[in-house]
């Protein structure tokens, strides 16, 4: 190499350097696809509710709710926007591809464990891109006032 560069031979290295294959590609959709579907997630929270009281087995087992659009006049409590957001919660998991792979036995087993995590980290990045240093509910308002204040 030495000798190389010594008689004048260069590498010539591209400015922006990219690296380019399917995994790369795969990631980047894979991203796209649950931020997408977060979106969406999102939405539904915001500007929908149930006044029904679901059970789990009840979401995996795809029956029917009614779904309302929420009345931005009517102030849900802490309590209807933790309902509320594990329902979501629930939905973007078994939305995800490899659900439809397992049985109503172990989508149960996955969802009682993971549905209050997620639901707590689709919270923490909205209040994140809010830039509030609290936890804040989907409209806004401070999570945890509500219960400090009884």
């Amino acid at each position: 190499m030495v000798q190389c560069l010594r008689v004048g031979m260069k590498l010539s290295v591209s400015p922006v350097l990219e690296v380019k294959n399917k995994r790369d590609y795969a990631v980047i959709n894979l991203i796209e696809n649950l931020l997408y579907q977060d979106s969406k997630r999102e939405k539904v929270l915001i500007s929908n509710f149930t006044f029904e009281n679901p059970t789990l087995l009840d979401l995996v087992e795809s029956r029917k709710l009614t779904i309302v659009a929420r009345d931005p006049n009517y102030q849900l409590t802490s309590s209807d926007w933790c309902f509320f957001g594990a329902f979501t919660a629930v939905k973007f998991l078994l939305s995800l591809h490899f659900m439809k792979e397992l049985s109503i036995s172990d989508k149960m087993n996955l969802l009682e464990n993971f549905t209050a995590k997620a639901t707590l980290l689709f919270s923490a990045i909205r209040s994140m891109r809010a830039k509030n240093d609290k936890m804040i509910k989907p409209d806004g308002n401070d999570f945890f006032v509500e219960f400090l204040s009884k």
